[in-house]
């Protein structure tokens, strides 16, 4: 989920690599998050333990391994003992891989902050789940390794959703409705990304993508449990970042129209300077989607609620949001989305997921003529890459010039979702068939095919495991089944 990028529309999560410009800039202070110290005691692995061999799907079981800081996530197989972080039951790893490494100040300067200064106290899983699976010998470990960037968390939550793995999902629910901004103007946002550790994050950068991916969670969770457990605080938590986006977010992009804005937040000069209160004057198209669907579920599971009051305002935006998409954004001579929407002009380019989300927003909307239109040219998309067949999130000859190549695993496995909602049945499980080869111990990698100008990186990733699962049991998500 480019969540930086302010250059281009991405909701995806690499662009924060570009933080590791900040290492340099010695008031960073996104950098300050809590490492685990070996040097203390630690009881909650019993607790986590039991729960994880609940878990009764493997790739379930892959992306409850994330809650676990890197060391533990790469180990095998011994019981914890005092002096040191426990050591789980790693999947696909084989016999005699078991690695014990010492992690103190002495050996790794911890980005600015030496373990030392960083570790106040011991590491203790709180149900978020750090985005990647960073290798050892990555220079982007200072600043990304405990990093959760909450639309992964949110598409987490809703992949154990809908494989009825409802405990796990509210722990990880849970973790994330706490994240919520719960002060200030920006009360109801959440943010792009927080601490694993803490929970925590000191320079509110907000996107509208996140908001509603984390919106659409609370949502979906109500309507596969509506007798669970968090059932008042999802529907508090929803209400209230629902009327955070529409006082604040919902704006004029024409005269007659209204679109979710991209968000506040904006970092300047190699990201040494952050201007929290800098507005985004553009909406993109996919935050358009993911909206859509979030105020149509929203409509459903607030209905009953302390919060009915509200359901005229979510009609209003879902009947704004369905006529830009199709009024303003619609390319009829192309039969696809624009990327988006600017004050002075719409943007034309073209990407992978105005085939794919865009066809399953069609689907929905009733569109299924350009449903089957869009998806049709996602052909253009369709690479080969490790001897692997998926999508490529970008393309050169269509405004993305320092476009790569590369499979791209979650764009493939939304692609393969298309593809079944649509009933082309023998399409989609091949494109996920072909995905599901590039698995290994820790997942699946983002892109094959690393992109530094796009900053995509080939590392295994929570939202690539999240999509696998959404793919193979979508229990309505986005109206699918």
């Amino acid at each position: 989920m480019h969540l930086l990028n302010i250059g281009q529309w991405h909701r995806r999560i690499n662009s924060a690599l570009a933080f590791a410009g900040c290492l340099a800039f010695t008031g960073c202070a996104m950098l300050r998050h809590t490492a685990p110290s070996q040097q203390q005691d630690v009881d909650w692995w019993p607790q986590w333990d039991r729960l994880f061999q609940q878990i009764d799907h493997p790739l379930l079981r892959k992306l409850a391994l994330y809650e676990l800081p890197w060391h533990t996530h790469l180990t095998i197989g011994v019981e914890p003992t005092s002096n040191r972080l426990p050591t789980g039951p790693v999947m696909d790893l084989p016999p005699g891989s078991h690695r014990q490494e010492t992690y103190t100040a002495a050996d790794r300067p911890y980005g600015l902050f030496t373990l030392a200064t960083a570790a106040a106290g011991t590491y203790v899983p709180r149900g978020l789940l750090r985005t990647y699976a960073l290798p050892d010998t990555s220079t982007h470990r200072p600043v990304i390794e405990y990093r959760c960037f909450l639309y992964a968390q949110a598409t987490a939550v809703v992949a154990a959703i809908a494989h009825q793995h409802i405990g796990l999902a509210e722990r990880w629910l849970g973790a994330l409705i706490d994240t919520q901004v719960d002060q200030g103007p920006n009360r109801g946002a959440f943010p792009a990304f927080v601490s694993a550790v803490t929970g925590q994050t000191e320079q509110l950068y907000l996107r509208t993508g996140t908001d509603a991916w984390c919106l659409y969670a609370l949502a979906f969770y109500l309507q596969q449990a509506p007798e669970g457990k968090l059932t008042g605080p999802a529907q508090q938590s929803l209400a209230l970042g629902l009327e955070y986006l529409r006082r604040h977010r919902f704006k004029k992009v024409r005269p007659g129209y209204r679109a979710f804005l991209g968000g506040v937040g904006l970092w300047k000069d190699d990201y040494k300077i952050f201007e929290d209160d800098h507005q985004v004057t553009w909406a993109a198209t996919e935050h358009q989607i993911d909206m859509y669907f979030t105020l149509r579920l929203a409509v459903e599971v607030l209905a009953d609620s302390p919060y009915a009051r509200q359901l005229e305002h979510y009609h209003w935006m879902r009947t704004h949001v369905h006529r830009t998409l199709l009024d303003v954004l619609w390319i009829e001579d192309q039969g696809r989305l624009a990327q988006g929407v600017r004050p002075a002009h719409i943007d034309p380019r073209d990407a992978l997921d105005l085939h794919s989300w865009g066809a399953l927003f069609l689907r929905a909307a009733g569109e299924e003529e350009k449903a089957r239109q869009t998806l049709a040219d996602i052909e253009a998309f369709r690479v080969v890459d490790r001897g692997v067949e998926g999508m490529t999130p970008y393309l050169a000859e269509r405004g993305y010039q320092h476009a790569t190549g590369g499979v791209w695993s979650e764009g493939t496995l939304g692609a393969a979702l298309a593809f079944k909602a649509m009933g082309a049945g023998q399409a989609a499980s091949h494109l996920y068939d072909q995905n599901m080869r590039l698995l290994g111990p820790q997942g699946l990698p983002y892109l094959t095919r690393p992109n530094a100008e796009y900053e995509m990186q080939d590392w295994p990733d929570v939202a690539s495991l999240s999509w696998a699962l959404i793919y193979q049991q979508p229990n309505g998500f986005w109206e699918v089944d």
